[in-house]
C-alpha cells in the first residue's frame, strides 16, 4: 500500500533518532499517520492513536488464558478456563505479527522498538495445551517462533511444570520442552527467558516428581543463563509454607532432579539449595489475589484502604489525564478475544513485588475470536 503524500511528507521531516528511538509512534502526531493501517485485518476498526498507545511497554500478548493449577497463593487468583476459551487463535496471533511488522514497514521503521521481550501468558501454565487455530492445533513453540521471526522480539516462557495425566499430554510437555531448547540454541536470541515457578502452595501428590522433571528437561538452559528458577514462600509463621517448608520442598526436589540426571548436579551451582532456598525477602509473596488469605485481617484492611485511594485517585483525572497515565506508567496487554488491558502498579505497600491495578481499555483488536474469557483479576476495580 502507497501512504497518501501528506502522511510521506511528515514522515520525511521526522528526525532519525525519533524514527529509531524507543516507542516512536508514541512520539508522532498520529493524525498524520491516520490511514497507514488501513487493509491490516488486526487493526480494522482501530485508530492509530491507539495502535501507538499498544505499542508502549507492550508487555503480554496471551496465548492462553486460565489455569487449572489452583495454587492458594496465586495473585492473578487465576481460575480454570471457560471450556473453549482457554487459547487464542492461531490465525489471530498470525495476523497480530503480519499487522505490526507491516505497519513498521510501510512507515519505514519499527513501530514495536523499546520492547524488550513479549509475555505470552498472565495467567496461565502454557505447556499444558495446544493452541486452536482455524484448521488446526498448534504447538506453543510454533507462536514464539512466529512472534521473534516476524517482530524480533523475544519471548518469555514461564511455567509451574506439567503433571501426567495422560502418556499423550506428558509427551506434549515434552516435546515442548525439547522443542523451546532447540530453538535457543539454534538462535540465544530468540527466547527472553525460560522461569520455572517452584513453592509450596500446590497440592499435587507428585509435585516434588513434577518440579524436577521439569527442572531436569530445561536443565541445559541454565548452563547458558536462560533459565531460572521463581522460589516462592510466606513470611516465618505460616507452618507448611513458609520458609521452612519451601526448603524442605525444594531439597527433594533437588535430590530427585539428582536422581534423573545420574549427577551431583556441581556444574549447576545456581540449581544447589545453598543458593535457592537462601532467605530472601524478594522470596515472599504478597497480599494480593488468592495470597491475601496468609495474611492478617489487619494486613489485609491496611492493603485495602490503600487500594480505596488508589480507586479513588484514579476517579478524579480526566479521562485525558487516564489515558496519559496509562501511557507512560503502565504494561499493555492483550487478550486472547483482541481486547486490550493494561497493569500497572498500586501505590500499595509491598514486601518484595509492587502489587498490580488491572485496568481495561476501549480498545480492541480485530480477532475472529469474539468469545470473552474469564475477567482478568484486580484486587480492586478503578
Amino acid at each position: 500500500m502507497k501512504l497518501p503524500s501528506i502522511t510521506r511528507t511528515y514522515l520525511s521531516n521526522i528526525p532519525t533518532n525519533i524514527k529509531l528511538s524507543e516507542y516512536p509512534l508514541t512520539k508522532m502526531d498520529t493524525k498524520m499517520l491516520e490511514g497507514a493501517q488501513r487493509g491490516l485485518k488486526v487493526f480494522d476498526g482501530v485508530k492509530m492513536e491507539d495502535i501507538a498507545f499498544i505499542t508502549k511497554r507492550l508487555e503480554t500478548l496471551n496465548l492462553f488464558r486460565g489455569c487449572k493449577c489452583g495454587c492458594s497463593h496465586c495473585l492473578k487468583n487465576a481460575l480454570a478456563p471457560k471450556e473453549g476459551r482457554e487459547t487464542i487463535i492461531f490465525e489471530d496471533l498470525r495476523n497480530f505479527v503480519f499487522g505490526f511488522r507491516t505497519l513498521s514497514e510501510r512507515l519505514g521503521f519499527d513501530v514495536l522498538n523499546g520492547n524488550k521481550y513479549i509475555n505470552i501468558v498472565d495467567d496461565s501454565n502454557p505447556i499444558d495445551m495446544k493452541i486452536k487455530g482455524l484448521k488446526r492445533p498448534h504447538n506453543v513453540v510454533e507462536a514464539m517462533k512466529l512472534i521473534y521471526e516476524q517482530l524480533r522480539i523475544p519471548t518469555l516462557f514461564v511455567t509451574s511444570g506439567w503433571n501426567r495425566p495422560s502418556s499423550q499430554s506428558y509427551k506434549y510437555a515434552i516435546d515442548t520442552a525439547n522443542d523451546i531448547n532447540k530453538m535457543i540454541k539454534n538462535d540465544k536470541n530468540s527466547v527472553a527467558d525460560v522461569q520455572i515457578s517452584i513453592n509450596p502452595f500446590m497440592d499435587t501428590k507428585n509435585y516434588v516428581d513434577r518440579m524436577a522433571r521439569t527442572l531436569f528437561a530445561f536443565l541445559d538452559l541454565f548452563k547458558i543463563d536462560k533459565a531460572r528458577i521463581i522460589y516462592r514462600h510466606t513470611k516465618d509463621g505460616q507452618q507448611g509454607f513458609d520458609t521452612k517448608a519451601a526448603k524442605e520442598l525444594y531439597e527433594n526436589i533437588y535430590k530427585q532432579l539428582q536422581n534423573l540426571s545420574g549427577s551431583k548436579l556441581e556444574g549447576f551451582p545456581e540449581l544447589h539449595p545453598d543458593i535457592v532456598t537462601k532467605p530472601n525477602n524478594t522470596n515472599w509473596i504478597e497480599p494480593s489475589g488468592r495470597g491475601r488469605r496468609f495474611f492478617s485481617e489487619e494486613r489485609n484492611l491496611k492493603l485495602q484502604n490503600e487500594l480505596i485511594q488508589d480507586a479513588l485517585d484514579w476517579q478524579n483525572m480526566t479521562p485525558e489525564e487516564q489515558r496519559e497515565n496509562l501511557l507512560n506508567n503502565a504494561l499493555k496487554c492483550v487478550d486472547i478475544d483482541g481486547s486490550i488491558y493494561t497493569t500497572k502498579p498500586s501505590s500499595a505497600t509491598f514486601e518484595a513485588t509492587p502489587i498490580e491495578l488491572t485496568i481495561p481499555t476501549k480498545i480492541q483488536l480485530n480477532y475472529f475470536n469474539k468469545e470473552k474469557p474469564n475477567p482478568i483479576f484486580s484486587d480492586i476495580e478503578v
